[in-house]
């Protein structure tokens, strides 16, 4: 064997190593566990709590004009629902999104979550007018669906521990896994790739004038009432009239807006870099929210969920009461 096989094959090695440190290292299962019920309560309380009672009358998009239906991929086979069908499975999903939150006969609620946020999430988007930000619940409740999320800190255990016939969860004590580690780095890397491709987005068919020119402060300027197109109006409508009339500072605000999204990826890497594209993350779409009305809150959710190491959080709170030290990692 040559030098230069030597090489190749040390750094094949080495590719190896850290593709299946970074996918599939052993990990307790807290992450998971912590991640799924913030996410489901999380995606509950925004679906359904923060908002008025739905009624058959948030349904009326399905009996629109055919010229206003645009199924795609497999809605063009499957029916539209009623709109008291639609109320109905959005109550069946607001219950399940409990029950899969507190880890309840988990296995089963969370693919229920996963085909009813599919459905559910995906219909609106095919009559009239299309909402992107659907897509982050419904990809992440589908990965839920596919993990060992209630293996810990939920009923599921409890359950089982008391009743041997029960066929959801585990009993004994929980060893570090590769299968608590993958659901929440697929999760991330998604989360990562939405921000990404936002930036490379805004730089493919804006171009630097997307950050350089006004086209913040036109963005700023506009509202439901006079560009009926815009969803919502800002949240702090005084602070947007004044960014708009501010052309330096909307630029600025631009280009911070690029930056932060091409840099995502480094919020994989769990050192205080990741932690501070995180929080970058998270105040770009709450200024978002304030500023342009814009509902992001199911990503800035998806943050929080999948890029909070719990784990380690835990041991620092144990530390603070009990003067312990964490465990490493």
């Amino acid at each position: 064997m040559t030098d230069d096989d030597r090489g190749r094959s040390t750094l094949g090695d080495r590719f190896a190593a850290g593709w299946r440190a970074f996918w599939f290292r052993p990990e307790l299962p807290t992450n998971l566990a912590v991640a799924r019920f913030v996410f489901f309560i999380g995606l509950c309380w925004w679906q359904y709590l923060r908002l008025p009672a739905l009624t058959v009358d948030d349904f009326d998009y399905t009996t629109w004009p055919e010229a206003l239906h645009w199924p795609i991929s497999v809605f063009e086979y499957l029916p539209t629902a009623s709109p008291s069908t639609l109320l109905v499975l959005h109550r069946i999903l607001e219950l399940t999104l409990v029950l899969a939150a507190i880890g309840f006969a988990t296995r089963l609620t969370t693919v229920m979550v996963g085909v009813l946020m599919f459905y559910l999430g995906s219909l609106e988007s095919m009559n009239g007018k299309m909402f992107f930000l659907g897509a982050v619940p419904i990809i992440l409740t589908g990965l839920f669906a596919l993990s060992r999320a209630g293996d810990a800190l939920s009923a599921d255990r409890l359950i089982r521990g008391r009743l041997a016939w029960w066929p959801f969860g585990t009993t004994g004590p929980l060893e570090p896994h590769a299968a608590y580690r993958w659901p929440m780095q697929i999760c991330r890397v998604y989360i990562v790739i939405v921000y990404f491709s936002a930036g490379v987005a805004k730089l493919r068919f804006g171009g630097l004038g997307w950050a350089l020119s006004d086209n913040l402060g036109l963005l700023f300027s506009a509202t439901q009432d006079n560009q009926k197109c815009i969803f919502s109006n800002p949240i702090l409508p005084d602070l947007t009239h004044w960014l708009a009339h501010h052309s330096a500072v909307t630029r600025l605000l631009g280009v911070g807006t690029v930056v932060i999204e091409l840099a995502a990826p480094l919020a994989l890497r769990a050192s205080w870099i990741g932690y501070a594209c995180v929080a970058a993350m998270i105040m770009m779409n709450f200024g978002f929210y304030y500023v342009l009305g814009a509902d992001f809150r199911p990503l800035v959710l998806a943050d929080i969920c999948f890029f909070i190491p719990w784990t380690r959080l835990g041991g620092w709170l144990r530390h603070i009461t009990t003067g312990k030290l964490p465990a490493a990692g």
